[in-house]
């Protein structure tokens, strides 16, 4: 199985959290978007959501995905993988710095 793994600073800590999403985060996020990992070009938005089902499933973050957008402060891919955000200006409403 694939896995993509990321880097993600929440608001308030000092320590990055690394997060190891695979397939089973991308099936969870795309039934929960109703989109398609494969077609969409990815947002910042979309790599953060993605990052909470991950963090979620291994138990790194207990609160809903609302929360999760709200402390997130950014993502950073650190290994190479298919979850590359796609140009800054399309985040879907939310950008990260």
């Amino acid at each position: 199985m694939r896995k993509q793994t990321m880097e993600v600073e929440l608001d308030g800590h000092d320590d990055v959290v690394t997060v190891v999403v695979d397939g089973r985060d991308i099936r969870k996020w795309e039934a929960d978007k109703g989109l398609s990992f494969i077609t969409e070009d990815l947002t910042y938005t979309m790599l953060t959501e993605l990052a909470y089902f991950g963090a979620a499933r291994a138990g790194q973050f207990d609160g809903d995905l609302a929360r999760w957008l709200d402390e997130v402060v950014s993502v950073t891919q650190v290994a190479e993988g298919s979850a590359r955000p796609t140009r800054k200006g399309r985040t879907g409403g939310r950008s990260s710095p």
